[in-house]
């Protein structure tokens, strides 16, 4: 799927961020055989967890 990522959406992995597509990618193939709500369910529990500061988010955005 990584493999395949690359060929259709991306066209190009960095370096800095390889470990992030690995992630979504592992992520992705591990809810597979979940429904969709059950999927979302999953999705909205790990979300509740992180914490967004303002200061990361741009700091990360101001980069890009």
């Amino acid at each position: 799927m990584l493999k395949r990522g690359y060929v259709g959406i991306y066209h190009k992995y960095s370096q800095k961020h390889l470990d992030r597509y690995v992630k979504a990618y592992a992520g992705r193939r591990n809810l597979r055989e979940l429904d969709t709500i059950a999927q979302m369910a999953q999705l909205a529990t790990r979300f509740s967890k992180v914490q967004l500061s303002w200061v990361n988010l741009v700091e990360n955005t101001a980069t890009l």
